[in-house]
């Protein structure tokens, strides 16, 4: 066979695995539903002790099982007995860095409805989710599914988690007093920045009911003294006395209004020696970059009114709040630290 022929094999391949992608996302949010990594956490077992245990139908798991073997999640070990593998073992719940919430959101109706109307966000260039659900979609979370709002911060607690040690390695803060985290959730980056500078002192900002919740965490609770959580809004006003102000996957939800309103809204209160991180990741045209961040992007575009951006775009914000963009900080992470100041 030619390379000619190799390569349209492998590309045919390719398109054809693609085709069953919906379905291949379906089955590992149906392993994480089930909590079928969990079960098979401590050795093989058969279809009929996790049909049992998940109250399933055996033949039914098992084609479920065997798709997902074929794409690396879980090993079949012998027929019907199925094993961990490296994929389903971060689907367990005691994993520190588990995506098993993340792969439950996938199957939640408001994630992948817009998604089967995308086309018309295609040709306007607006999100098409309140046009489905009658609202956009943290008014959709807050008021009509609270629920799911808690499923969906879990999701993003887990997947922000996975560049925190190399955001904290990625910039020296060893010179900052006190660090802001603004929406910072429930203090993952916060928690980890404070573990390895133990003489910062740290305030966590976010909105009321993530700051009651964070207030039950035990990584919290064991920096008392060293951490002030603080309920608000980065609409309306931002803790002041920050030397550090970090803002970590954040301005990608919103259009550009909104987030020069919360970049000013951080100038207000910065002195002139702070420093204000933008941490996300960057779209880099002409060059390609990691196909979860390049997918994310598009699926902003039906969900949210915002997108992820390039650095000449966040510069464009960062001109238009008054802040000037001194470097940017790669990390071992997708995620890109922008350091800007007050100008």
């Amino acid at each position: 066979m030619t390379d000619d022929n190799t390569n349209q094999e492998s590309a045919f391949a390719t398109v054809l695995n693609d085709a069953y992608g919906m379905v291949k996302t379906r089955a590992i949010h149906l392993a994480a539903l089930l909590g079928l990594a969990d079960l098979v956490k401590d050795g093989p077992k058969s279809i009929a002790e996790l049909a049992a245990a998940t109250e399933t139908h055996p033949s039914t798991l098992y084609s479920l099982l065997y798709a997902l073997a074929n794409c690396g999640y879980f090993v079949e070990v012998e027929a019907g007995v199925f094993a961990q593998s490296a994929l389903s073992s971060v689907l367990c719940t005691d994993n520190p860095r588990s995506l098993r919430a993340l792969m439950i959101l996938t199957g939640e109706e408001f994630q992948w409805r817009p998604v089967q109307y995308a086309l018309q966000g295609i040709r306007t260039g607006k999100e098409v989710f309140t046009e489905i659900f009658g609202k956009d979609y943290w008014s959709y979370l807050r008021e009509d599914n609270p629920e799911a709002g808690r499923r969906f911060a879990q999701a993003m607690r887990s997947v922000s988690a996975q560049g925190d040690q190399a955001v904290a390695r990625g910039y020296d803060f060893s010179a900052a007093d006190t660090i802001v985290d603004v929406a910072g959730g429930q203090g993952s980056l916060l928690t980890t920045i404070l573990q390895m500078y133990p003489t910062s002192r740290g305030t966590l900002f976010d909105q009321a009911s993530v700051i009651e919740s964070a207030r039950q965490l035990p990584s919290i609770n064991e920096l008392q003294g060293r951490m002030t959580l603080v309920p608000g809004s980065f609409f309306e006003a931002i803790p002041p006395g920050g030397d550090v102000y970090i803002i970590k996957h954040v301005i990608h939800d919103w259009e550009d209004a909104e987030c020069v309103q919360i970049l000013s809204n951080c100038r207000k209160v910065m002195s002139a020696g702070s420093r204000l991180l933008v941490v996300d990741e960057i779209i880099v045209p002409g060059q390609k970059i990691a196909q979860s961040v390049a997918l994310l992007d598009l699926l902003l575009r039906f969900l949210l009114p915002g997108r992820k951006r390039t650095e000449a775009e966040h510069r464009v914000l960062f001109d238009a709040a008054s802040l000037q963009l001194l470097h940017t900080y790669p990390t071992e992470s997708n995620y890109v630290i922008l350091e800007t100041v007050k100008k």
